[in-house]
């Protein structure tokens, strides 16, 4: 049996997506890209987060019906750490953007 291919590709937002038919259903990869220049965490800007990249990326498998979904996923792919929150008051204190994560997931729609 000969698949018939169809593709498809698209850029927007800071994102690529490439999607291809194939005989036993579609594959889909992405790609996502955030660029921050960076911020100060308060008013004063002592404490300050310098510019960061975020990149994501994800693939999948949707079955010829559409009705099944397999996808894995990385997000924080460069593993960059990332100042979300911080003060300096009586004592210092924040919290970072997560790490590098990864995982996956099956839809099903009914």
């Amino acid at each position: 049996m000969v698949a018939e291919r169809q593709h498809r590709f698209q850029a927007d937002r800071g994102g690529l997506l490439y999607r291809t038919r194939i005989a036993d259903g579609a594959t889909q990869f992405a790609l996502n890209e955030v660029f921050n220049s960076g911020y100060g965490t308060q008013a004063d800007n002592v404490l300050r987060q310098g510019s960061f990249h975020m990149t994501g990326a994800s693939a999948a498998w949707i079955d010829p019906a559409g009705r099944f979904t397999v996808r894995a996923f990385v997000d924080n792919l460069l593993n960059e750490a990332v100042r979300g929150y911080a003060v300096i008051s009586n004592k210092a204190a924040g919290t970072y953007l997560p790490p590098r994560t990864y995982g996956g997931s099956i839809n099903a729609r009914f």
